[in-house]
């Protein structure tokens, strides 16, 4: 996948933005979770309790996966973090006693030990603890009911060794020389929540500190993780941070020489030449290099995407068994959750060289009339009114693309239209899809930039659900695939979406 400079900051500030308005929706969530399923119905209900456990569990699920969006720019990064004293064996002692709950809870005992009853060094905590989190929650996974995790702490002269050990399967010799190739592990017949998004983060947060991760494993006896960091003491006061070089892409080295360099008149032209090509095959390299860390990104969404959806089928599954507000306020909520995976998953395929574009005739109805579907529930719970006039055409499009645009703008709607308003939807000549709603409207000064990555203007901050990436991703997609999309807006009146389903364009952005 090719991404411009542009996309490559999307991929660093707007999709972790993405997980700050999922935590939003999740907290909705987990309040409704509390009134459908009390602790007094929970104990008096079997039932009411098994239900309220898949979806608490299912909830704490998606939480983790919607944190670990967070992290994902990291993998894109090589720059040294930020240190603080650390004192390294309280902190691994505390979070060890911390992690013994959860461990009784699934009969597994953990323990840390170290010989040295204390030592400071100089790393980042918070960096640091995530790492010990993900390493421990991979093994609490991996071992089965009755075994055993030994997080050990090791000092020497030059560094400190910390190991994550447990007592489960172990991993085959073969697919262990793969554990480290990019996202191979996804088809290794290990299980789909372990030993995925957690270690290659693991591995940029040693690295990041200047040290590195490794993993043994036997069949049968369990498999063993071990993170390697130097040992910068910082004493009290005192801290060191790994050197770290900007080189603008060119061999740090030579730009550090360039001021040495013979002129080329003093030189014969072979030799000149050598110099030239040995700074093209540097920045070839370091090219190759950022080009690496931004795949391990990309896949790392991917990855992410796919993993969320587990949980959110549980727990929609579950919601259709109840019949309440509440239930279907639920189901609402859990519906912003994937229309935001599917954001994830829309912007990443629109970067990919070989984005699966399939164009034909299609009944303009039976792309709309699904999009109208998904969103029933939500007009009923708001009591909003629905126009619908039958799309008698026929378009040339990506139906699936299509669909996606059309979605973004209903959701738009409903989100924007109070109680009792209406919504719209009809066609007019030439091909030209329009849906128009009876809400708060845009500000005339926010509507020549509706469209623009991550605006949300005066609705979006006032409406904290707004991602400002919705509208951004229907344009792109509307460009490529040969259409146009434009708004005309009223305050306190309502917006108008024109979607013109002409092909005047090529698939190119």
């Amino acid at each position: 996948m090719e991404y411009s400079d542009t996309e490559k900051q999307m991929l660093r500030e707007v999709l972790p933005g993405i997980a700050v308005q999922l935590r939003g929706a999740l907290a909705n969530i987990h309040g409704a979770l509390g009134r459908l399923a009390p602790e007094q119905l929970r104990d008096r209900d079997n039932r009411t309790d098994h239900s309220a456990a898949i979806l608490c569990q299912s909830y704490y699920q998606i939480l983790r996966v919607v944190n670990n969006l967070s992290d994902a720019p990291m993998l894109a990064e090589d720059k040294p973090f930020d240190t603080e004293n650390v004192e390294l064996v309280e902190l691994l002692d505390g979070l060890s006693r911390q992690g013994q709950v959860l461990a009784e809870l699934l009969d597994l005992n953990l323990s840390f030990t170290c010989r040295d009853r204390a030592h400071v060094i100089a790393a980042n905590r918070e960096l640091l603890e995530r790492l010990f989190w993900n390493l421990v929650s991979n093994a609490m996974k991996f071992t089965p009911s009755g075994g055993t995790i030994e997080v050990s702490l090791r000092t020497g002269p030059d560094c400190v060794l910390l190991c994550v050990k447990d007592s489960g399967p172990g991993i085959p010799a073969d697919k262990l020389e793969r554990l480290f190739d990019r996202w191979q592990h996804s088809s290794m017949d290990l299980p789909v929540h372990g030993l995925g998004l957690g270690l290659p983060l693991c591995r940029r947060i040693a690295q990041g500190h200047g040290g590195s991760l490794m993993v043994s494993s036997r069949q049968g006896e369990g498999t063993a993780v071990t993170v390697r960091l130097p040992d910068r003491r910082s004493g009290v006061t005192l801290m060191r941070q790994p050197p770290f070089h900007y080189a603008g892409g060119f061999n740090p080295v030579l730009v550090e020489l360039a001021d040495a360099l013979p002129p080329a008149d003093t030189v014969t032209e072979a030799d000149y030449r050598s110099l030239v090509i040995l700074l093209a095959e540097s920045r070839r390299a370091i090219r190759t290099q950022e080009e690496q860390r931004y795949g391990d990104m990309v896949d790392y969404y991917t990855m992410w995407a796919h993993q969320i959806k587990t949980p959110i089928a549980s727990m929609r599954l579950t919601l259709q068994n109840e019949d309440s507000d509440l239930a279907r306020s639920l189901s609402g909520d859990l519906m912003r959750v994937e229309q935001y995976v599917e954001m994830v998953m829309v912007f990443l395929r629109l970067g990919s060289t070989t984005t699966d574009y399939v164009i034909r005739a299609h009944s303009l109805d039976d792309i709309v009339r699904p999009a109208v579907r998904k969103f029933a529930g939500e007009f009923i719970r708001r009591r909003l009114r629905l126009d619908y006039q039958p799309l008698d055409r026929t378009v040339v499009t990506d139906a699936k693309w299509l669909g996606f645009v059309v979605e973004q703008v209903l959701s738009n709607a409903l989100k924007y239209t109070p109680e009792g308003g209406s919504i719209t939807i009809d066609a007019e000549q030439p091909a030209t899809l329009c849906i128009r709603d009876t809400g708060i409207g845009i500000a005339p000064e926010d509507l020549p930039r509706i469209f623009d990555r991550g605006y949300t203007g005066h609705n979006g901050r006032r409406d904290t659900r707004a991602s400002g990436i919705g509208l951004y991703l229907c344009r792109r997609i509307c460009r490529s695939l040969g259409h146009t999309i434009r708004a005309s807006s009223v305050p306190n009146q309502g917006t108008e979406i024109r979607i013109g389903l002409g092909r005047k364009k090529t698939l190119v952005e």
